[in-house]
């Protein structure tokens, strides 16, 4: 099963996905576009709603990047022409996000088949998805029951599709990184990371009475996994900032949202 990223999609009120609508003609099905889905009332993904953030970190991650490229293009190319030593540091710093999110989502799919189908991942990294299947069993318990990949969507006017809910009260979200970075995000994971559970765990559990909140850090290039248990108070919190930012996508946009939401301090 191939894992797809949410980032760009949109949802049925009643939680399906809403990946691709019929055509105007309805001979094909194209992928689903804001104007669409103005029209036919669909829900925001949660990713979709939260990308509206800048993100100090990723950007700066991003510029180490293009350092990087700019350094090794100097070396490579002997270029003097600034357009073309813009594209060709451009090409090279996209190639290396494409590479990334597709060894992303590749371990995403090998856990959701493992952990729902018992199939043992094959090919491209399956050496990387096994050792973060003995690290989540070590953590879990072999015989923990997974419900991976669950789609829903919130009253509130958003949706999305939930990783992993262990048993019956770990909700959680996998998260691939570089081994560059891997030390750093399991202490100090991004904020939307807590957003992204909040949004996930509010039509089930509000005040986060029973669940617990979990970001599970994958090192894409070693395999080592880290749980990072939210704080229910850090929780409550992001979502209260996603709360907002949902305002703002719909105000914005100016479709009406279709459920007023009221938020308790905690």
């Amino acid at each position: 099963m191939k894992h797809i990223s949410e980032s760009t999609h949109y949802y049925w009120p009643d939680g399906r996905p809403a990946y691709e609508v019929e055509s105007a003609d309805g001979k094909k099905m194209i992928p689903t576009t804001l104007t669409q889905a103005r029209r036919l009332g669909l829900y925001p993904s949660v990713t979709t709603i939260i990308s509206q953030l800048a993100k100090n970190a990723v950007t700066n991650w991003l510029l180490g990047i293009v350092y990087e490229e700019c350094y090794n293009a100097q070396l490579e190319f002997k270029i003097n022409s600034c357009d073309i030593y813009r594209k060709k540091v451009s090409r090279k710093v996209q190639k290396r996000k494409d590479e990334g999110a597709k060894l992303g989502s590749k371990i995403h799919a090998h856990l959701e088949n493992y952990f729902m189908n018992n199939r043992k991942p094959t090919g491209k990294v399956s050496s990387i998805s096994m050792k973060a299947i003995r690290a989540i069993g070590e953590e879990v318990g072999t015989s923990a029951v997974h419900d991976c990949e669950m789609p829903f969507a919130s009253p509130a006017g958003y949706g999305g599709c939930i990783d992993d809910i262990i048993g019956f009260n770990l909700l959680c979200d996998y998260k691939t990184t570089s081994d560059k970075q891997f030390s750093k995000l399991c202490k100090n994971p991004y904020p939307s990371w807590g957003m992204q559970l909040g949004a996930y765990v509010q039509p089930i559990d509000p005040q986060l009475d029973w669940m617990t909140c979990v970001s599970i850090i994958i090192n894409r290039d070693t395999g080592e996994t880290f749980f990072y248990n939210w704080k229910r108070e850090d929780i409550l919190k992001q979502w209260q900032i996603f709360n907002y930012l949902l305002k703002v996508w719909y105000l914005t946009r100016n479709i009406p949202l279709p459920l007023d939401i009221i938020t308790k301090a905690v």
